[in-house]
């Protein structure tokens, strides 16, 4: 179960697999980033996985390797990387990108490959951070970045990326542990956007997107399956009667009417 983090530089604290020893100037300060970076991460993310340091260098090589281990990806290298490469796997694990620290001006271009989910920055109260980037159609969600560090406070959408991840981290493991098997890049993206806490505009808006995803509140409050339902939910998964989701949820007509059609159409 990993949780990548492409950069220039690797954060300490945090595995790097392709070994390489930062030495130039850039990859220097960026291991320093990646260091708040995976600070941030340790305090949201509830289940241990295994985070790493990816120099974007060596990442395409890397993949190609060990994709199938790979359970979410963060892009934190801004605009200078070539990115086209991970296009190919925007269907095999969930990827997202900060939106970028300009405000009004616009988004990075990260945000505009259409790969990669990108998230803008709030803080604590819920209020978009002022130097949030974001643009019409380019932002999907926003995390809470409104940490310390060593004294300082840490500014930046980058320090937003981590909190966002470590929540979807710990619902795509969670329902690993569960069901046997990770959730498809469309099963998070309609949970995300299910689940969502709607700020700003009503609907998808130009600074917030869907708005906030917090799995340990709204998500999991509303999947808390009770005990004595956990065989049904199964069952009527395996047989293909319902999807499972939703257990809080009052069953419409028109669903109750498709669970009986199938279940006659089935013979069961």
């Amino acid at each position: 179960m990993k949780y990548v983090i492409l950069e220039y530089g690797v954060a300490e604290g945090t595995s790097n697999p392709t070994g390489e020893v930062v030495d130039s100037a850039i990859e220097i300060k960026s291991s320093k980033h990646m260091t708040k970076i995976n600070k941030v991460l340790e305090r949201y993310l509830d289940t241990p996985v295994e985070i790493i340091s990816l120099p974007y260098k060596h990442a395409e090589r890397w993949l190609a390797a060990n994709w199938q281990d790979v359970f979410v990806l963060s892009a934190s290298v801004g605009d200078f990387m070539n990115s086209g490469f991970l296009r190919q796997y925007k269907d095999k694990f969930y990827m997202w990108c900060s939106s970028g620290n300009e405000g009004a001006k616009g988004v990075g271009g990260l945000s505009k490959k259409g790969y990669f989910q990108s998230i803008g920055a709030v803080k604590s109260n819920m209020r978009l951070a002022d130097y949030s980037s974001w643009e019409a159609d380019y932002v999907d969600y926003v995390g809470i970045a409104d940490e310390w560090y060593e004294g300082s406070q840490l500014r930046g959408t980058s320090f937003a990326c981590p909190q966002h991840g470590a929540e979807v981290m710990d619902m795509q493991v969670d329902f690993f542990m569960r069901e046997g098997r990770r959730m498809t890049v469309k099963e998070i993206l309609v949970n995300l956007k299910h689940y969502a806490i709607d700020l700003g505009i009503k609907g998808k808006d130009s600074q917030h997107g869907y708005g906030y995803f917090g799995y340990k509140g709204e998500y999991l409050m509303e999947n808390n399956i009770s005990d004595w339902a956990v065989d049904a939910q199964k069952w009527v998964m395996e047989n293909g009667f319902s999807d499972g989701t939703r257990p809080k949820d009052t069953v419409t007509r028109e669903e109750l009417w498709t669970i009986m059609h199938r279940m006659f159409m089935s013979g069961k």
